[in-house]
């Protein structure tokens, strides 16, 4: 087998699980159609996920700064300790859900994705990370943040 054709194989999972992952905005789009459930319960369902997967995320950037450090940089640098850092920033804005208002939560969760969105980007552009995850990540938050200001609008 070739080395592309295993490099294929192996981005699949990952890709599957990435498109998985957006069922409960799924069922909360279909929802508003077809009124299986109540608006209240599902609304409350998707901002919660939507704040667990923000934090989730941070862990990308920890995961990130750990094998950079594995790869024998230095624990000093400047650079990996701001991956570090980084790496909090989506939980703070994920944990902020929680403690504020649904209003200012879910302005507080797009902007946490379109911080991680960004992120991605510069650390595409440092050559860190692979292409198909830059595209995974850019459909995945375009549908995120388009669903989570869908709730906010229908919301207020």
């Amino acid at each position: 087998m070739s080395k592309n054709k295993k490099y294929k194989k192996i981005v699949i999972l990952p890709t599957l699980i990435g498109f998985f992952g957006l069922t409960p905005y799924l069922i909360f789009t279909i929802n508003n159609f077809l009124n299986f459930y109540s608006f209240n319960y599902l609304l409350n369902l998707v901002l919660t996920y939507s704040a667990l997967i923000l934090i989730f995320m941070g862990a990308i950037y920890w995961g990130i700064g750990l094998n950079k450090l594995k790869n024998n940089v230095s624990a000093e640098s400047k650079e990996n300790s701001i991956d570090f850092i980084i790496s909090l920033i989506p939980f703070f804005f994920g944990l902020a859900f929680f403690v504020s208002e649904h209003k200012i939560g879910i302005l507080l969760l797009i902007i946490g994705f379109i911080f991680c969105q960004t992120i991605d980007e510069y650390i595409y552009y440092k050559n860190v990370i692979m292409k198909w995850y830059l595209n995974l990540r850019r459909i995945l938050s375009m549908i995120v943040v388009s669903n989570l200001i869908y709730c906010y609008i229908k919301l207020y």
